[in-house]
C-alpha cells in the first residue's frame, strides 16, 4: 500500500537542529556521535551535554585523529562507528558538512543533524573558552561602529543565530581609513579571478596591484581580467603563505572561491611568502596588504614580517575562515607589529566576509 502524502508529510524529520528549538523542547536523542574531533566537535559535545545528551565517541575522516582520544573519548573511523554505534545518530559538527552529509548518505547512514551555521558559526560557551583574548581584541578597536560590528558578530557565533549581524555601511576594503589609494603598491592575497584587483584600479588607481592565485582555473581568470591595466599588474601563480613549499591543496570546479590548503587535499600547489616576492621584485615600498587567502591568512602574516615591519602598509584580513581568527588574527598583529590601530567591518547578511583593518 503507498502512504498518502500526509503520512509521508508528516514522517519526514528535519535533519536541522534549531537552536531555539532545542532551548525550548530539548534534544531529540539521548545520545549522540560527533562527526568532527576539532574545536568544533568539543563545542557541541559540552552543549549536547548541558542539554542532558551523552557523546559516546567522534568521528573522524581524519587517520591521524583515528585511534586517539578527544574529551577522554575515543576518534574512531565511519567503520568503526557503523560496528560500534550503528543505532546511535550522527551530528555533523564541521566546515564540511555538505559533503559530510553525502558520505554518510552513501554509507547507508540517514539518522544525522547538524544545527545551521554550526560549521562555521556556532560556538556557545565562546566567552566562557576564548572571552580574555575576545575582550582584548574589543579593547583595541578604534571607533565605536567597529566595537558594534564585532560584538555582533560575537553574538551570532554564541548563538548560531546570524539576525543579530551588523552590516558595515562602506563597500567591501574600502574602509574609510583602510582602503587602497591612488599610486599604491597593493598585494592582494588570493585574488581569485581578479575580482578585487578591478576594483582596486577602478576606484583607486594604484601603481601596482601584485596579485597571487594557486589554482590554474581562477589563475587564468585573473590573467584574462587584469589584462586592460597590465601595466599596473603582476600575477604569481602561487599560493600565499609562511615560506616557499608544496602545499596540498582541495580544489573544487563549482566553488573555486573556496579552494584552500588542506592535509586532505588532491592536488598540489607552489607557495611563497610576501617577504620573498618583495625582495624578489626589487620594491622599497608596500602601501597595503589585503589577505582573504581561506584560512592560511597567518600564515601569510608570518611571511610578511620584514615587509610590514619595514614599510608599514595598511593591511585588510579576513577573519572569518576559522572561527578563531577572529582572535587569533588580531592577537598576532598586535604582539608582533605594535603601533596599528583596528578596526573592524562587515560585508554580508550572513557570518562570511568579515574583515580587519588595520593602520598605523
Amino acid at each position: 500500500m503507498i502512504p498518502d502524502l500526509i503520512t509521508m508529510l508528516a514522517s519526514t524529520p528535519s535533519r536541522h537542529l534549531s537552536i531555539e528549538t532545542i532551548e525550548r523542547h530539548g534534544l531529540p536523542f539521548s545520545q549522540i556521535v560527533i562527526f568532527g574531533a576539532g574545536i568544533r566537535g568539543v563545542c557541541m559535545k559540552n552543549f549536547f551535554e548541558k542539554h542532558g545528551a551523552t557523546t559516546l565517541a567522534f568521528l573522524d575522516s581524519n587517520p591521524l585523529k583515528q585511534g586517539k582520544e578527544l574529551e577522554g573519548l575515543p576518534v574512531l573511523s565511519l567503520e568503526q562507528t557503523k560496528a560500534d554505534h550503528a543505532d546511535i545518530p550522527i551530528f555533523i559538527a564541521s566546515h564540511w558538512h555538505q559533503a559530510i552529509r553525502m558520505k554518510l548518505i552513501r554509507a547507508g547512514i540517514h539518522d544525522f543533524y547538524v544545527t545551521p551555521l554550526v560549521s562555521f558559526y556556532f560556538m556557545h560557551d565562546i566567552m566562557e573558552r576564548h572571552g580574555d583574548d575576545i575582550q582584548t581584541v574589543y579593547d583595541s578597536l578604534a571607533d565605536d561602529e567597529s566595537r558594534r560590528v564585532y560584538a555582533s558578530i560575537i553574538k551570532t557565533y554564541m548563538t548560531g543565530d546570524d539576525g543579530c549581524l551588523v552590516q558595515s555601511a562602506y563597500d567591501h576594503y574600502f574602509n574609510p581609513h583602510v582602503q587602497p589609494q591612488q599610486d599604491d603598491i597593493v598585494i592582494d592575497g588570493g585574488a581569485f579571478n581578479g575580482i578585487s584587483a578591478q576594483r582596486f584600479h577602478e576606484l583607486a588607481k594604484p601603481t601596482k596591484i601584485i596579485s597571487f592565485e594557486p589554482t590554474a582555473k581562477s589563475y587564468e581568470m585573473l590573467v584574462a581580467n587584469t589584462e586592460p591595466f597590465r601595466e599596473h599588474s603582476v600575477c604569481i601563480n602561487k599560493a600565499l603563505w609562511s615560506d616557499e613549499r608544496t602545499l596540498k591543496f582541495a580544489a573544487s570546479d563549482s566553488s573555486p572561491e573556496g579552494n584552500s590548503v588542506s592535509e586532505h587535499g588532491t592536488i598540489s600547489m607552489e607557495s611563497t611568502s610576501i617577504d620573498a616576492t618583495v625582495a624578489s621584485l626589487g620594491l622599497d615600498r608596500v602601501d597595503l596588504i589585503k589577505l582573504d587567502v581561506e584560512g592560511a591568512e597567518l600564515e601569510a602574516l608570518k611571511g610578511a614580517k620584514d615587509t610590514i615591519n619595514s614599510f608599514h602598509p595598511k593591511l585588510q584580513v579576513c577573519l572569518y575562515h576559522n572561527l578563531e581568527d577572529l582572535w587569533i588574527l588580531p592577537l598576532h598583529i598586535l604582539t608582533n607589529f605594535p603601533g596599528y590601530k583596528f578596526r573592524v567591518g562587515h560585508h554580508s547578511l550572513d557570518p562570511h566576509e568579515t574583515v580587519l583593518y588595520a593602520c598605523r
